[in-house]
């Protein structure tokens, strides 16, 4: 139906869609559904202006942002691509003297054509208004910066870095030297919201950047710009290249330009502070997203506990023994059982019903609270010979150990040591007359009565390990751990013989993998000039992708990226 309908009528039909997004999301209808509504969507997307039908096309999206998961890879942009794309043209030196020239009078009235419909209107500047001088510098400086933001990484190399940081300077001090007053500010605030309208390009006639700066939301929407390209440019990126980095000077740069950037949004009207911290909290997500993408975005549904699968089956069986009964009785009605009906099943079973599946879960790890309290993981008290192994070997003279240097002079070791000692040693009671004059002395008193004990111990401990048959078998189950280690890795990551397939299935389609690998095009350059074939080229680059990549050159990493370049077939006896 939405092949052969109209747009209008497609956007009444597609509300259907929208309500229903429930429905669509359940286990009957997810995977059978999913592929033809990813296709109606991509098809309306594509017979959609991005500049005309800008709120259907934003219906579309946040549809498909709802109904996949969040980890669906189709949409998260895991290599970490740019729209390159979205340009924004505006006036050279030439059309701008051209525009300038044809107006007569700088009070004449300004033709607009809006909607199709030409008439003049006299525009009245503020008297603030007129002392903002745009000349074409200004202008041509505003939006040359829109070409950084669109592409980030030109701010690596040192010649553009010095461009942006120029042109952001003298339009932040644009912005500082010229502000929005709170009256011109909530004057925007006043049109009714279903009649005001939104562009999702910018207008980048000379004539209108004068205007531009008197608008809140358009000083916003540049200020936010600077705030995202700043956070890029100081993230770690997964694919972003080995020369990506910044220096410390720019590090300082950015620093200080982003804090003037949050002075201004403050400054700019209405709310000025609230939206700044706004701003803020979704830029700390933002980078909460980019550590997910980083660790290869694991699956954010947890997989349930033993303990959750039977109190599940628990519940499952109340509820089908309560559902007979209701049979019986002749209700159609489903009944719960009574609580004292399930105290007394999981009496039977051993186990605590706390009305919480969170509480029950965690009060049945152990039902005998003693049993929790001796476990062995809670058992966090050392072995005498262990704690006062090293104080013993400094009362040995031979170790020349100055006596401000000896561990017993340290009170914190000294009062755990005298807890051990109370705990496990005999020494510690015996009657005496002599007083304890200080710590230090009386627990040397104590190791050196310790001491010949302390020594027969920890000889015939060593004599027990060494002739202990569990040194064998400890031995032979880490051997025996190594090799299930090795295994599970070979399974996840690409060895050499299937890079050997796949660099030999490549053939001359090797180049089109360097950027998805993060490799620029001087790699293609360097490899060819060593006068190597198509194969050995892709050997050589797929062999540094791994080493790039190390854990994270996998199956499923080299697999993804070759099916989004459409090569589908150089997979075939790969894997196998």
């Amino acid at each position: 139906m939405f092949d052969v309908i109209t747009l209008d009528q497609c956007e009444k039909l597609f509300s259907t869609i929208e309500r229903n997004i429930i429905l669509w999301k359940s286990e009957e209808f997810f995977t059978p559904i999913r592929n033809n509504l990813l296709r109606i969507c991509n098809d309306l997307l594509r017979r959609l202006s991005r500049s005309q039908n800008t709120v259907f096309c934003g219906r579309i999206l946040l549809f498909l942002a709802k109904f996949f998961p969040v980890s669906e890879r189709s949409g998260l942009n895991v290599v970490s691509e740019f729209n390159l794309e979205n340009t924004t043209v505006f006036s050279s030196a030439e059309e701008a003297s051209d525009a300038n020239g044809a107006i007569k009078d700088k009070d004449s009235p300004m033709e607009v054509d809006a909607a199709g419909d030409s008439k003049k209107d006299d525009l009245k500047l503020e008297p603030d208004e007129k002392n903002l001088s745009v000349d074409y510098a200004l202008y041509a400086k505003f939006w040359q910066l829109q070409d950084f933001f669109r592409n980030p990484n030109q701010c690596y190399d040192n010649v553009k870095w010095k461009t942006f940081s120029t042109y952001s300077t003298d339009v932040l001090n644009t912005f500082k030297s010229y502000k929005v007053d709170a009256i011109s500010g909530s004057r925007q605030r006043k049109t009714d919201d279903e009649n005001e309208q939104f562009f999702a390009k910018y207008l980048t006639n000379q004539n209108l950047l004068q205007l531009q700066l008197s608008d809140s939301n358009f000083r916003r929407y540049i200020l936010i710009q600077f705030l995202i390209l700043f956070q890029y440019l100081k993230s770690t990126v997964k694919f972003k290249s080995d020369s990506h980095v910044l220096t410390d000077d720019q590090n300082k740069w950015i620093e200080k330009i982003e804090a003037r950037v949050y002075e201004l949004m403050a400054e700019t009207p209405p709310y000025g502070e609230k939206f700044g911290k706004s701003v803020k909290h979704i830029l700390h997500r933002e980078g909460q997203w980019n550590l997910w993408k980083n660790q290869g975005c694991k699956s954010l549904i947890s997989k349930p506990t033993v303990a959750e699968e039977d109190i599940k089956k628990e519940d499952g069986a109340e509820s089908k023994d309560s559902n007979n009964a209701a049979l019986k009785i002749g209700s159609t009605r489903k009944r719960k059982a009574k609580v004292g009906d399930q105290i007394q099943h999981a009496m039977k079973q051993g186990k605590f019903l706390m009305g919480n599946s969170v509480l029950s879960r965690l009060w049945n790890q152990y039902p005998d609270n003693m049993d929790a309290c001796s476990a062995p993981e809670r058992d966090f008290l050392p072995q005498m010979d262990d704690y006062f192994a090293e104080a013993i070997e400094q009362l040995d003279p031979a170790s020349e150990i100055e006596e401000e240097y000896k561990i017993v002079n340290d009170g914190q070791w000294g009062w755990r040591a005298l807890r051990l000692l109370a705990k496990k040693s005999p020494n510690f009671f015996t009657y005496g007359n002599n007083p304890i004059a200080k710590l230090p002395d009386y627990l040397e008193s104590i190791l050196k009565k310790m001491y010949p004990e302390l020594v027969a111990a920890q000889a015939a401990r060593v004599k027990i390990e060494a002739t202990s048959p569990g040194a064998s078998t400890n031995g032979s189950k880490t051997a025996k751990d190594s090799e299930v280690s090795e295994v599970s890795e070979a399974n996840e990551l690409c060895t050499k013989e299937q890079l050997e397939k796949l660099a030999s299935n490549l053939g001359e389609n090797w180049p089109k993998l360097l950027p998805k690998l993060g490799m620029d095009k001087s790699e293609e350059e360097k490899l060819t000039s060593e006068g190597k074939d198509h194969t050995e080229c892709a050997m050589a680059m797929l062999t540094k992708w791994q080493e790039m990549e190390g854990e994270g050159a996998t199956k499923e990493e080299i697999t993804y990226v070759v099916e989004r370049l459409k090569l589908n077939h150089v997979l075939e006896s790969v894997f196998s």
